[in-house]
Order: structure tokens, then sequence, then C-alpha cells
């Protein structure tokens, strides 16, 4: 019979998006850094950041909703809204994002520059400027379409731009550098504004009155639109990184150390409101005189109803780094971190509670061997114990000062810890430990530890370090592992299966117990902090930059999954194949219930397709 081939096209009609496949669960809303928040009334709000972050408030900051912006790479430095339904963001390497329609859908433009952009303003729904590194300007006419570069007559880097009607704006930078054009941005002008401190931000009250402020406390003003700047003295000598006036009176000012300073005379002088939120804000914005919001470093969203007197949290969980996570039952997980800070599901990871651990230590490790009974490690020999599902920890006597970065229990009493140059061994539920592995003179740092048996079991670490024990710890032989690449976990399928992970995107694989191993080609060369198996084939490896592999054949080949976060990821666990959390800097704690697939969106009425030929 004659074979027939037919061209079938099928053509999707409308924007399609990346599903978050991976949700965040701590902090809440998000944990990615924010740099740039603005309201565009008084519920309506968005703020931008790393790892292509957006996200929206409708009711005055009270929720927010994340909004599928792009790529985790992206770093976005300022977001400007001229209406509801109209905005746009930029960031490094000349990443520009626009939105018609209320930040539902974003496009990604050609800015036709690699320079990172700090600072865009719009004067209409057609016409803006965006600024960044080396000078640059940008300018649109057709909604963020397409931008031609304009001349700044400076190599600086521009910080700021803010315009006062449709021809008059001004840009702040690097050098005290200050400009300004008259005919809507097409031509700059250098205006001299008597310091050579970096200027990060500006602002106008209106025609002829604004202010500019930057490093060591620097804040200039002009009263004749531009054409010269005093220099003020705050009386501080911090970073300021972001100026906004509700009103030609009103006005705030937040930088480094939590410093957010107040003025109520039009910038002639300034008062300090508050200190110590965050090490360093980066953007204010007031809706009203009273009325405002500002972010910071420690990943929170604040927002004050009097005036900057008094701050509260929009987001809230843990910003302590996370080191380790495990679930003793699908629903009843636990986390621990830096500080002594241990976190408690029993909802799925719905929410997290933060328990008293008794310690300020820092903790790296985390266990349990049923639902009520755990184990937590973590430096100068810290070894916790609870046995009412963490409501109560006792600290128990590890027999060491060394620090313990992982644990592994092959039943309710027998149990091992690895860390800097030691692995101890319990025998009795913790009651006692015992050094089974010392080895001062090679200094081995050990990251990892794991047994697939009562008997068997590996521990990795330093320049490649594998060890063995094939009598329950009693004897530990160095294995060649072939490499000088730290390795940082180890995982076992079987007594003969095998993974080790670690710097450099290095996973390696075992079938014969350790004798050898071979590379797997991981696709990365981030560091790899942790790597879980959820059966014998599906497995899943996170480190730095949010990185989140997984393979589907026994690590013949692993794919990078989709991110929401660039912070580096320390410990990743699975309840069944599709169910996983993954923890790390930054109180980071996202969950897949999916196995973290992509899944490809079709918003709206976009789901209509055509296909030719038809019939076909």
């Amino acid at each position: 019979m004659k074979k027939i081939s037919i061209l079938i096209i099928v053509l999707f009609i409308g924007n399609t998006s990346i599903a978050q496949d991976w949700k965040w669960q701590n902090p809440l809303p998000q944990g990615n850094t924010l740099f740039s928040i603005f309201f565009v009334d008084a519920n309506t709000g968005y703020a931008a950041g790393t790892a292509g972050t957006i996200l929206k408030t409708i009711n005055g900051g009270a929720t927010w909703t994340w909004q599928t912006a792009g790529s985790v790479n992206l770093y976005l430095n300022s977001i400007y809204f001229v209406n509801a339904q109209t905005g746009c963001a930029v960031g490094y390497k000349g990443e520009i994002l626009t939105t018609t329609n209320g930040g539902a859908n974003w496009t990604t433009q050609n800015s036709g520059t690699l320079k990172s952009l700090r600072s865009t303003w719009f004067t209409s729904e057609t016409t803006g400027v965006a600024v960044g590194d080396s000078g640059t300007i940008l300018k649109t006419e057709d909604g963020g379409i397409t931008w031609t570069s304009q001349i700044s007559g400076t190599p600086f880097a521009l910080h700021s731009v803010c315009f006062t009607s449709p021809n008059t704006g001004y840009v702040a930078g690097e050098h005290g550098i200050l400009l300004k054009t008259t005919n809507g941005g097409t031509n700059w002008t250098i205006r001299p504004s008597g310091t050579n401190y970096n200027l990060y931000s500006i602002c106008f009250t209106n025609a002829l009155t604004g202010c500019a402020v930057g490093d060591v406390g620097t804040i200039v003003k002009t009263t004749n639109g531009g054409t010269t700047w005093k220099v003020l003295n705050p009386g501080i000598s911090m970073q300021l990184r972001s100026i906004h006036f509700p009103d030609s009176i009103t006005g705030y000012i937040c930088g480094s150390n939590g410093r957010i300073l107040k003025t109520t005379n039009g910038g002639t002088s300034w008062t300090i409101q508050a200190q110590g939120i965050a090490l360093i804000l980066f953007s204010v914005f007031f809706t009203n005189e009273n009325t405002g919001y500002t972010l910071g470093d420690q990943l929170e969203i604040l927002k004050t109803t009097d005036g900057g007197t008094t701050w509260n949290p929009q987001s809230s969980g843990s910003v302590n780094c996370i080191n380790s996570v495990y679930f003793a039952n699908p629903t009843t997980g636990y986390a621990c971190s830096d500080k002594g800070s241990i976190l408690k599901t029993t909802n799925g990871g719905a929410n997290w509670e933060i328990l008293t651990s008794g310690t300020t230590r820092h903790l790296y490790a985390i266990s349990f061997t049923d639902q009520n009974t755990g184990y937590a490690a973590g430096s100068s020999g810290t070894i916790l114990k609870t046995t009412d599902g963490g409501t109560n920890w006792m600290i128990q006597s590890s027999g060491t000062v060394f620090d313990l970065g992982s644990i592994c229990f092959t039943d309710a009493n027998t149990g091992y810890m690895a860390g800097y140059a030691r692995i101890i061994k319990t025998i009795n539920g913790g009651m006692d430990w015992t050094i089974q592995y010392a080895n001062d003179t090679a200094s081995i740092l050990l990251y990892g530890i794991n047994f697939p048996d009562n008997n068997t079991g590996y521990a990795v670490g330093r320049d490649g370090t594998i060890l063995k024990t094939t009598n329950a710890g009693v004897d530990w032989a160095r294995l060649s592992s072939g490499t000088t690449v730290s390795l940082s976990s180890v995982f076992f399928t079987d007594a003969h299966t095998g993974y080790v992970a670690g710097w450099s995107g290095t996973i390696m694989k075992t079938t014969n117990g350790g004798t050898d191993w071979t590379i797997q080609p991981s696709g990365t060369i981030h560091y790899i902090n942790s790597i879980y198996f959820a059966d014998s084939i599906t497995g899943y490896a996170v480190g730095d930059y949010g990185t989140i592999l997984k393979t589907t054949n026994g690590g013949n080949s692993w794919k990078s999954q989709v991110q929401v976060t660039g912070n580096a990821l320390w410990s990743v666990f699975f309840t069944d194949a599709q169910t996983g959390y993954a923890v790390g800097d930054h109180g980071t704690i996202l969950k897949t219930t999916d196995g973290g697939d992509a899944i490809t969106e079709i918003p709206g009425n976009a789901g209509k397709f055509l296909i030719y030929p038809n019939p076909a």
C-alpha cells in the first residue's frame, strides 16, 4: 500500500506560559529579593526582583500573587505602571518586560542592549525611557515594543529616572551625575549636582522641586528645575537607596541599616523614622502621606499606615537559611535552619510553625525515625532529640565539638551522624554516641551519610572522599571515586545502586556497591548540594542558584526543571514520586505535587487553535 504523508499544522492562538511547578511555602508570598515597588492606586501595587519575580496586590498589600514573568535568570531592578493595565519592568542584561493587561501576561521585548537597566519611567502608554549601566538611555514610543538608544553624554551608570511632564525629565547616577531633558528624552544635558557620591534615586514634587539621594547619606535638592542643586546634611553617613514624595511637602527615603527618613517640609530637613528593619531597604513608595511600603533584603514587604512611625511585615515565615528537610509521613514534616530554628508542618507544608529548639547554634541536618521521634544535628557537635513530634527538644552529648552535617538511622535505635572528620554512632536512640571514624590528620570534612541496609553504609565529603562500611560502622574503607571534586550528598536505592553528587554539577553512579563509579551528565556546572531518589529510577538533585534536576531513568540523563528562585537549595526530600520539598537560603521552602514537570498553560480563551489542512 502506498504511504501518504500528510502535514498537519496546529496553530495555537494567544500567549502561553509555564506553570509554576515548584511553589513557595516559606516565606510567603515568596522568598526572592525584591528591588522595586510601585502602586497604581491605594490598592493595586507591584513588586519586582530577582529570579524574574513580579508580585501583584489588589488589596493594599494584604495578599500578593505571583505573576509569571519569565526566566529565573532575570534580575528586575525597576517596575513602573502608567495605569492599571499598562506596565514595564527592566533589569540586568537589557531585559525589558511589558504588560497591557495588569500583569496577567508579560512580554519580553528586545531592548537592543546587554547593559543592565536600572530604572524606567513612562509618560504615557506609548512613551517611556529606561536607563542603566555605561550611560545607557533607551526610549520607546510604541509602548515598549521597540527601543532606540539616546546619547547620554556620560559613561557612568545611571540608576534612576523620573519625569515631571511629557517633555521634562531627570536622571541620577554614579559619581553624582545628574542629567536633564526638555524634549522627552531625545537629548540630555549634564547638570552639576555638587557631589561626587553615587546617586541611586531621584524624585520631583513639582516642575521645579526635586531631590536625589545616594551614598554616605547624600541628599541633594533643587528648587529651580535642576539648574542648581544644594547638598543637604541629614546627619547620617549610610547608603540611601530610594526616595519618594506622596505630596509636595511629605517625603520618605530608605536605605542601609533599615534606615527610613521622613521630611514634612519638602526635603529641607529629614528625621529618622525607623532603623534596623533589615540590612538594606531598596525601594520605598507611598500612596498617600501616611500609607507606604518598602522592600528589604530580608525578603520582606513592609507597610506603614501612620506615616512611617511603625512598619508591619506583609510577608510571613522564617527567613533563616534552611539546611535540611525531612518528612515523617506524607503530611508531617520538619526543617532545620541556622540559629537553631526548627520548622514543622502537619498539613503537607501548607503551614509551617517555628518550634522552640533550645539552641541558637546552626542546625544542618534533621531526621525522624517515626512521627514523634526525631533528631537534629549542627555546629559544635550539637545534637537534639524529640520524642513528642518536636514540642520539646533535649540536648544530647555527641562526644565531639566538630560540626555535624548529616544524619542516617537504620532503625529506631541505631543511627549515624557525619561531619568534620568524624562519624559517630548510637545504638540506644541517642542516649550515647561513640566515634566510629576519625581522621584528624587529613581533616576530611564529611557532608553526607547514607545506609542502604543495617550493615552497609557510605559517607562522602571533601576532595572526592567516599567511605564505606560493611560492618555497621566498625570499619570504614576509602573507595576510589575517580574525582577530587568535593561531594555533598550520597543516596543508595539498594545495596548495590547508589549516587553521589557535589561541586561543579558532579553526579556519579555505582551499580556494584561503590567499587566503580561513572560520571552522569547533569547538564549544570552549579554545585549540587543534595540528591534524593523517590524510587529506583526517579531521582532529584538540588543546588546553587535554585538548581533543580530530575531523572526518570536511573540517572542516565538529568533534566533541569523550571526554577522559581535563584536562592541556593540545600536539601530535597520526596514523600512519593510526585510530591517533594526543596529547602535553602533565605528560608526557602518549595513544594511540588506533580514531580516538578513543566506544564504549558494557555490562559483565558487562548486555547483556540487552527488545523491545516482542514479537514485533516
